[in-house]
């Protein structure tokens, strides 16, 4: 209906390969809520939901209907993407269709000596013609593109259908024009079949980027084949919700049939996958945050991580749920996690939640509603710091097995886990410079439990594995004839231990006025003890005094209301209160309602954040010393 001014796109990728091929929009009825961010500046980042109601007379969504067109891929953790345009937007791309009489007229054509480009007359998608394009086997794959004019930092959706040979995939990439880079890389579309397939994506124009454009690719493959037709690019749009289905349920009766879903960001799937991560020497946060998103398979292109101010000189993470450890990681540099808009983990370091500018501003005069919060929970005076600073061992013993009675038969293996313990502490401890068993140090061998028989260590072969916080040896007993028992088996290394040290800071005269207000922070991987008394200081002077949370509701204020990401800071002016400050958006719950989804309401709830511009060393903006500067940490 093109006399709705908002346009919603609901995309999901029902056959799981990453194309959202499916733009399920027409289905999408009100009510629509999606909830991001955290209760308060001191919780951490929530896992973003979404909550969709879709008409289902057909029977289209029914998860167990044989006879329904999606029996199969109604499945959780299939992907689904959520976007809003206002106002409507028109197609970016001439000749979108390749039905102009002129051969791939408007596209720009580079075609190798081996490979071929053109317009074809026979089973397009739709209309009378689609563009055909043959690979010929090398980087300088054959491809058409064409260029068209975007606004930096606004996001784009682009998609087209297309089909394969049999054999290969159809590609695509997305170029930035003013600045010579890929913003889209080249990536198969994953539809290898002769039957045609959407695929949709979204982009966002980098900084400085005013001219990019779309090219389809045929297969890297010589001579292989690939179709496109109906290709668009739609934009400016703003995302709103990336994430994953986690329930399906069908409701109603006949002919008021629907389908509630249910979806969570990608920091769901993460709180329940587990990584383990070797010992890491000398690597700031996000190289951290970066190598528990590798050992937990997250895309790299789903990623946005600000380079962090804290070095660790050691950090591990052993066997445990790869968003604890992130959020463990943030919360330690007093940092944020979360999925942003475009379903990309994104973490913001210390300096970068201070060194932002406001992302834009709103007026009383333009809300529904504004609640102004002075809660006692948001006021602290005594603020208690929990760091670790790391102490290393010289090396040591750190595992030995207790039992001298294990027997090994002739030619058999077996398995033991050796838990590094610190030797001084007995506590469970990391461990670095793990030596390999040595024999007749580390290992002893005999026919006789109690060593009164014949020494057979070097029977004994021990093969080491060493981890964060544990190591796998496998001790075989290479003999053939005689069984032998190991009377002695140890570990050497250095063990890494954490001590935990409480920092603290007070003031008097503010628990004087409202009494004892206590906050603990846990810093698990913060290891300077000068930089926990900082952020002990820092929290005090902020907290010590009563300080304003905001809930704003604002409607249909467009396109302010879902331009604006987690953690920006937004400059709220109200007159009626004395209010002419920044605050930070800590959370966002927009709401969809009436027939057509025209109503769209959102709740911003703006934290406190501090006003002041502090000096950073290395920041530009916020490293030149001037009357009014003052020192940040």
């Amino acid at each position: 209906m093109t006399d709705t001014p908002i346009q919603w796109f609901f995309l999901f990728d029902w056959d799981g390969d990453g194309s959202f091929g499916y733009d399920e929009s027409a289905y999408v009825i009100a009510p629509m809520t999606i909830d991001r961010g955290r209760q308060n500046e001191h919780a951490e980042m929530a896992a973003g939901k979404m909550c969709l109601t879709l008409r289902n007379n057909s029977g289209r969504f029914d998860p167990w209907d044989p006879a329904g067109p999606l029996y199969g891929k109604v499945v959780p953790r299939r992907g689904v993407m959520a976007a809003v345009a206002y106002p409507r937007q028109a197609n970016r791309l001439a000749n979108a269709g390749f039905e102009d009489a002129v051969d791939l007229n408007g596209w720009e054509m580079v075609i190798p000596p081996e490979g071929a480009a053109g317009v074809i007359d026979v089973d397009p998608h739709s209309g009378l013609r689609a563009c055909m394009l043959v690979g010929e086997g090398s980087q300088t794959t054959t491809r058409v593109g064409q260029a068209f004019g975007v606004t930096p930092g606004c996001w784009y959706l682009s998609g087209f259908w297309a089909r394969g040979d049999g054999v290969n995939s159809p590609r695509c990439f997305v170029w930035d024009v003013t600045n010579g880079a890929y913003v889209f890389g080249a990536t198969e579309t994953g539809n290898t079949s002769t039957g045609w397939r959407a695929y949709n994506f979204w982009w966002q124009a980098p900084a400085g980027c005013t001219s990019a454009g779309l090219w389809l690719m045929a297969p890297l493959a010589s001579g292989g084949q690939a179709r496109f037709d109906d290709a668009y690019v739609l934009g400016p749009i703003y995302p709103v919700f990336v994430g994953y289905l986690e329930d399906i349920q069908p409701t109603g009766k006949a002919g008021q049939r629907r389908v509630q879903v249910t979806a969570y960001d990608g920091l769901r799937a993460l709180t329940d996958t587990e990584v383990d991560i070797p010992l890491l020497k000398g690597k700031r946060t996000d190289e951290c945050v970066a190598a528990i998103l590798d050992d937990a398979g997250w895309p790299a292109g789903l990623r946005a991580l600000d380079v962090a101010d804290d070095t660790h000189s050691y950090f591990w993470f052993g066997k445990a749920k790869a968003l604890t450890g992130m959020q463990a990681l943030a919360g330690s540099e007093r940092g944020a996690l979360f999925c942003n808009v475009g379903g990309a983990v994104r973490f913001i370091g210390r300096s970068g939640m201070v060194a932002r500018p406001a992302a834009g501003s709103l007026d009383q005069a333009n809300l529904v509603d504004m609640q102004i919060n002075q809660p006692l929970d948001g006021l602290y005076n005594v603020i208690r710091v929990r760091a670790n600073p790391i102490t290393v061992s010289a090396s040591g013993v750190l595992w030995k097995l207790a039992d001298n009675n294990v027997a090994l038969a002739p030619g058999e293996s077996k398995v033991f886990w050796a838990e590094y313990r610190d030797p001084a502490t007995n506590q469970a401890c990391a461990a670095d410079n793990v030596i390999a068993p040595v024999a007749n140090t580390d290992y002893l061998a005999n026919t006789a439990a109690d060593m009164s028989g014949t020494d057979m260590t070097s029977a004994v072969t021990v093969a080491a594995t060493a981890f964060c916080q544990a190591a796998k040896l496998q001790l075989t007993n290479t003999d053939t004839v005689k069984p032998l028992f190991v009377t002695l088996l140890q570990l050497r290394g250095q063990a890494i231990v954490q001590a935990p040290t409480e920092i603290t800071a007070e003031d008097d005269a503010s628990i004087g006025a409202y009494g004892r207000r206590e906050l603990a922070v846990q810093c698990d991987w913060q290891q300077s003890l000068q930089v926990a008394q900082d952020q002990a200081n820092f929290l005090l002077d902020f907290y010590k005094g009563p300080r304003k949370r905001i809930l704003a509701t604002a409607e249909m204020l467009l396109p302010d209301m879902v331009q604006y990401e987690l953690m920006d800071r937004i400059r709220l002016t109200a007159d009626y209160y004395g209010i002419a400050e920044e605050f930070r958006l800590g959370r966002v719950v927009i709401k969809a309602s009436g027939q057509t989804m025209q109503v769209l309401t959102a709740d911003l709830y703006l934290e406190p954040c501090d006003n002041e511009r502090y000096w950073l060393v290395g920041v530009a903006g916020y490293s030149e010393l001037a009357n009014a500067t003052r020192l940040g940490y």
